[in-house]
This record gives C-alpha cells, structure tokens and sequence, in this order.
C-alpha cells in the first residue's frame, strides 16, 4: 500500500508546472517544483527583475561593494539606498545603479544565477551575472527612470500555474 501511494504522488508531482514570464525581458523560467516556483514569486515581491548577464561589472556602476561577509538582500539594499537597481553578484558582491539597460545586458537563465548568498539562502548570481532588484527610489520618488516609464519593462510579469490532463 505504501509503495502505490509514493508511485501516485511522484505522478501526481510531475504534472504541475509553474511558469513565470517577466514581460519587457522575455525571460521565462518554467518549473515543476513547487517550491522553487514559490521561492521565485516570493523573490519577484521583493522587487526580483530576473538573472542578467553582466559585462566587466558595468551594468550598475555607480556603487560597488565587494567582499560583504553575510550578504543578505537586506545588506545590498542598505548599501543601495537611493538607487532605483540593485544587483547581488559572486555570493558577496553588491552593484547599485539608476539606470537598467537591457538591450545591453541581456537576461539569461536562472540557472546562470547559481551561487547562493554567503548570508542568507537566496541565490547572488554567479561570475558576471546578476540577479537584479528595484532598489528604493531616488530622492523619495516613484521607483522608475524616464526610460523605464516609457518601456514599462521591469517589473511586470505574468504566473502560470497549470496542472495538464495526462492520462496515466
């Protein structure tokens, strides 16, 4: 008895898919764990854009600190205060900037986004790769640039939860 019921839920397991699109990147990241879809909209609340892919640490540069013991979302953000971005990069390494530009730094996998933060069990993306967060406004403004509110781009996304018909 014991046995079909594991068998039931390892079938019952594999027919949930979760996608989660974030419009204006195209980025698209399907799973059928239920928990890392729940741990990327919890992130996507925080103010998560996605993984993006980094060119010689130029796509936020106007703030850098590298080698934080323990970073956390928390600390980058402390160190991003004023900035509309925040990147978390190589586990302890944290990028602030106003400006996004994603025709230049394109989303890539979440996969590529694979070291988890040396202070708190969320991934801080990898060699030259970014997962990027809305930081707090400038100047206690709305959290855009003129640029993003023209392309509305960052932040939207769309969740799919679906559970197919498969016939076993």
């Amino acid at each position: 008895m014991g046995v079909y019921v594991e068998e039931e839920l390892i079938k019952m397991r594999s027919l949930f898919v979760c996608i989660l699109v974030f419009v204006g990147t195209h980025q698209l990241v399907c799973s059928d764990e239920i928990g890392q879809c729940v741990s990327l909209i919890e992130q996507v609340a925080e103010g998560y854009l996605g993984c993006l892919k980094d060119i010689d640490n130029t796509m936020l540069p106007s703030r850098t600190v590298k080698g934080i013991p323990d970073l956390t979302l928390k600390k980058c953000q402390q160190q991003c205060q004023g900035y509309t971005f925040l990147g978390l990069q190589y586990a302890n390494e944290c990028f602030c900037g106003n400006n996004l530009n994603t025709d230049r730094f394109k989303s890539v996998p979440e996969s590529d986004c694979n070291m988890k933060c040396s202070g708190e069990n969320r991934m801080c993306g990898s060699a030259h790769r970014n997962s990027v967060y809305r930081g707090e406004p400038p100047h206690g403004g709305d959290n855009t640039t003129h640029e993003d509110k023209s392309k509305e781009r960052y932040a939207r996304y769309t969740v799919l939860i679906m559970k197919p018909n498969i016939l076993v």
